[in-house]
């Protein structure tokens, strides 16, 4: 099978009006990638709930250790050019990485899909599951991993597909 490599964003919020702040990848045998987004003069829909509670990454920190949304999304098409990035939430994942390519003006050279172009809905549902158990493990192990941080859930999410497919082919 191909290389899967996989896609997370966190966001501002889950409004319409929301942008990405932080976007993760992870393929096999590399280590997970992560870059902080500093928000655009006309992003400014922010969800203090979800700062508090989800992500955890704070406005002031985007504006302190973001890279520029242009840079990121130019990093993101010269890594990934012609390549298929599977997400596991497509509404939502493809909307916020529109709105960074959009917004900075620059056309996407890689293609988004949802896993479940790989998955049947079991087989989702079972890849879910997994993903419940790494972070579950990873909490009781007490190591670096942050749920709801890119690249940490870009990470998890590979593990649990990688897990799905070894039980599929074995």
């Amino acid at each position: 099978m191909k290389n899967i490599i996989i896609l997370d964003i966190e966001a501002s919020g889950l409004s319409e009006h929301s942008y990405p702040i932080e976007i993760g990848t992870c393929a096999r045998g590399e280590q997970a990638q992560s870059w902080l987004i500093q928000p655009m003069d006309d992003w400014t829909f922010w969800d203090s709930f979800a700062e508090e509670n989800i992500h955890h990454i704070s406005r002031e920190q985007l504006r302190t250790e973001g890279l520029p949304a242009a840079s990121v999304a130019n990093t993101l098409n010269k890594l990934f050019k012609g390549e298929t990035l599977y997400v596991d939430s497509l509404y939502m994942d493809t909307f916020w990485i529109d709105v960074l390519f959009m917004d900075t003006g620059m056309k996407r050279a890689f293609n988004v899909e949802f896993l479940g172009a790989l998955f049947d809905e079991e087989q989702l549902k079972q890849m879910y599951a997994l993903q419940e158990d790494y972070r579950k493990t990873q909490e009781i192990e007490g190591g670096d991993f942050k749920h709801h941080r890119a690249g940490d859930d870009a990470e998890m999410i590979l593990w649990a597909v990688e897990q799905l497919l070894a039980r599929m082919f074995h």
